[in-house]
């Protein structure tokens, strides 16, 4: 299975090469571990926004008037359609500034929190949606 990562960087964000070579990672270690079609060409966008559009998006779908760390948009759960029928994972909404406010909270490093929102935002793709203890394990 080839999972193919596009980063979408409108607002012109610092994304070191190192760290998104750490983000690829990431998709292949969930592709691994995962019950993914290993067969099958999949397609995966991470968007970074600012808290605006953050904001934004959290009211419009999810009716909360507040900037979201990340938001993800599953395609094959929003079209009602089984997971291995989809091309598109789906999208990864992460606001850069909130994650950079987090660095400071948790006391982590930028590369760190990144990239633990992002695994965090896969798994949502995927259909892990923390309802219940298992899932959050």
């Amino acid at each position: 299975m080839v999972c193919q990562l596009n980063i979408v960087n409108k607002k012109k964000y610092s994304l070191t090469p190192k760290l998104k070579n750490k983000l690829k990672k990431i998709t292949q270690l969930v592709e691994e571990n995962t019950n993914l079609n290993k067969e099958k060409k999949w397609f995966l966008n991470l968007i970074l926004i600012d808290e605006a559009e953050s904001q934004k998006l959290n009211k419009q779908y999810r009716q909360k008037n507040y900037p979201a760390d990340v938001l993800t948009f599953p395609f094959a759960y929003l079209y009602q359609e089984k997971l291995e029928n989809c091309d598109d994972l789906g999208d990864i909404f992460l606001c850069y500034p909130i994650v950079k406010k987090q660095v400071q909270e948790f006391q982590t490093s930028f590369e760190e929190e990144i990239c633990l929102i992002f695994t965090h935002g896969m798994l949502h793709l995927l259909g892990y949606d923390q309802q219940n203890e298992s899932e959050k394990k």
